[in-house]
């Protein structure tokens, strides 16, 4: 007799993290659990937060405000102040520790946070190798070192790095000692996409030639900026998931050279070159990292403006001859417009998370301590607009303080979308998001998750215990049976997830509220995706599973997946909230050590 999963719970008021036990009667009660009214969204409900950081004429933190010393304008319209907090560094001894969450039981995996101590807002340092000459990365990198030689005491820091891909190399940590240890064993490396200055040789010819062959060599480039632009706003969306669960404001030191977002700010595209494409993605970038609370402060890794002639200059052009007096006034105006575009792009990327940009100044070291201590003290002011009119355009904020002589940042607007827009969107787009998310190397964070996963002996399969019936659709897959003929070559692996459901949405329609999530699993062996699945769990919960959903620790989904024989792998699981884009995942590792399923 093939074995069936049960699900029995600890008698703990936890998350329900599940036993195996075979030949269990049907049990229905875990089909979908504990959730809140507060969850149900409606189209007139949407709370918009900012934080404001505050300074006096000589840029000290302004700590004595009140509620009454702020207006907010939304469009020019007045709003209600709905919440309002400030928030400061703590001294470093101060308080006890924070308390942890009870360990897991053995072989269940979760993405939930543990409390970091931080005496102020927590901060991530990306230094970014893909838009940075490895020249300016190489000081960057020292500067950075320095900062943490000298200024870094008591914040809890992480360290990342984008390449082609993100990479961590320090999770959240005050010790700067291990800070430091991480960068040291980064080595500055050549970005492969990033579009240098070159010339075309001293090729002799007609200015209009050489004209030509510039122009066509900037076309010829332009995809590469469209790669840059996507593999950076891919890792900026990937840190706002990741660091979602964490609370209170987060600071994203991004140390580069390069923005490949500048040409939506400068209108400098190519005519084939997508800015739809481009504004679209950085305005939903800038969405999810205010959502997450993430304010950008970028820092300009070349220090001082650059010159357009230095010591090594020949004053020629690219044919080999010199330049004229028009040539040099075209090329000035040429290079001032790219500079001022440049810092445009890093203002506006700024301005769009209530961070601030740092260049012009070599003191790179002094710029990361600033944007640390900027982003440690501010007011947290949230109103609902009074316009519930979500029509998917901009709308513009301001923040008006009652004290003469101050000074004010925080984020200057947000894109009026639609709180049900997500829960209508094509399944192309929200398969190929998931498909990132499985990819991103962190964990997202905005739901939380718990799984398990145990190897099921051959012919096992797996009952899933949720009362809507889920499609599975395979999105790829190299190990199937036509590659591998015989079913002894393959292991399949039972997995189970565990939902908080107090983060998962529910939509009202008419009397009744909609659920709509997908479970989605990739196994990868080393770097590639050897099986990758969805399921989609869809319904419509009664009265009493609503009131179900209150009292259980979590919802229960039960599946599999099948891999090759004799090899380890990593499992990421995935849940995605069809009706807000909320994103949770996990990684499971599966090895000698992963228990099988007794018969």
């Amino acid at each position: 007799m093939v074995p069936a999963v049960h699900i029995s719970h600890h008698a703990d008021n936890g998350p329900r993290f599940a036993t195996l036990q075979p030949n269990a009667p049907d049990d229905h009660s875990c089909a979908i659990s504990q959730s809140v009214p507060d969850t149900t969204l409606t189209a007139n409900t949407r709370l918009v937060q900012l934080d404001v950081v505050v300074t006096d004429h000589r840029g000290n933190s302004v700590t004595d405000l009140k509620k009454e010393d702020f207006t907010i304008l939304e469009d020019g319209q007045p709003q209600q102040i709905a919440s309002f907090s400030f928030q400061q560094p703590k001294p470093v001894d101060a308080g006890t520790p924070p308390s942890q969450p009870p360990p897991l039981p053995r072989g269940v995996y979760s993405n939930r946070i543990t409390a970091v101590p931080s005496r102020s807002a927590m901060t991530v340092i990306l230094l970014d190798a893909l838009n940075t000459p490895v020249t300016d990365e190489i000081y960057a990198r020292n500067q950075v070192l320095r900062y943490l030689q000298t200024h870094q005491g008591g914040e809890s820091t992480a360290i990342y790095a984008l390449t082609s891909r993100l990479l961590l190399l320090q999770s959240f940590t005050s010790d700067p000692e291990l800070l430091r240890n991480s960068l040291e064993k980064k080595l500055p490396q050549q970005s492969q996409v990033l579009n240098e200055q070159t010339q075309n040789g001293d090729i002799l010819g007609p200015d209009e030639l050489v004209a030509s062959l510039d122009k066509f060599e900037r076309e010829g480039l332009a995809p590469r900026d469209g790669l840059r632009a996507h593999i950076t706003l891919d890792a900026m969306n990937a840190i706002a998931r990741s660091l979602s669960a964490y609370p209170g404001r987060k600071n994203l030191i991004w140390v580069s050279a390069s923005f490949p977002v500048v040409n939506v700010f400068t209108g400098d595209l190519p005519s084939f070159f997508d800015q739809t494409w481009v504004t679209q993605e950085f305005q939903r970038t800038a969405t999810l990292l205010t959502d997450s609370q993430i304010s950008v402060y970028p820092v300009d890794a070349r220090g001082l403006a650059p010159a357009m002639m230095d010591a090594q200059s020949t004053g020629k052009a690219s044919n080999g001859r010199l330049k004229t007096g028009a040539q040099f006034s075209r090329d000035l105006t040429n290079f001032s417009f790219a500079l001022s575009g440049s810092f445009e792009a890093m203002n506006q990327i700024a301005s769009s998370t209530g961070g601030k940009a740092y260049y012009n100044r070599n003191d790179l070291d002094q710029a990361i301590a600033l944007s640390i201590a900027d982003g440690s003290t501010y007011y947290t002011v949230a109103y609902y607009p009074s316009n519930k009119d979500w029509d998917g355009k901009f709308r513009k904020v301001d923040v008006k303080v009652d004290r003469a002589g101050t000074s004010t940042h925080y984020r200057h607007g947000y894109v009026a979308t639609d709180p049900m827009a997500l829960a209508h969107r094509s399944r192309e787009a929200t398969i190929k998001e998931i498909a990132t998310a499985l990819g991103d190397p962190l964990p997202s964070t905005m739901i939380t998750i718990f799984g398990q996963a145990y190897k099921l002996p051959s012919g096992a399969k797996v009952r899933n215990l949720t009362t809507t019936p889920a499609t599975t659709i395979v999105l790829q897959s190299s190990g199937d049976k036509k590659a591998h003929p015989r079913l002894a070559e393959r292991q399949e692996i039972g997995v189970r997830f565990v939902v908080d459901t107090s983060e998962v949405t529910l939509l009202k329609r008419g009397n009744e509220q909609h659920l709509s999530l997908d479970f989605a699993i990739a196994a990868f062996g080393g770097d590639k995706v050897v099986r990758q699945t969805i399921q989609t769990l869809e319904g419509d919960p009664t009265p009493a599973t609503v009131d179900r959903m209150r009292k259980d620790g979590g919802m229960v989904f039960n599946t599999s997946v099948s891999v090759p024989k004799g090899k380890n792998y990593r499992l990421r699981l995935l849940v995605h909230d069809n009706q807000s884009g909320k994103i949770g995942t996990v990684d499971i590792p599966i090895d000698d050590k992963t228990p099988t399923l007794k018969q």
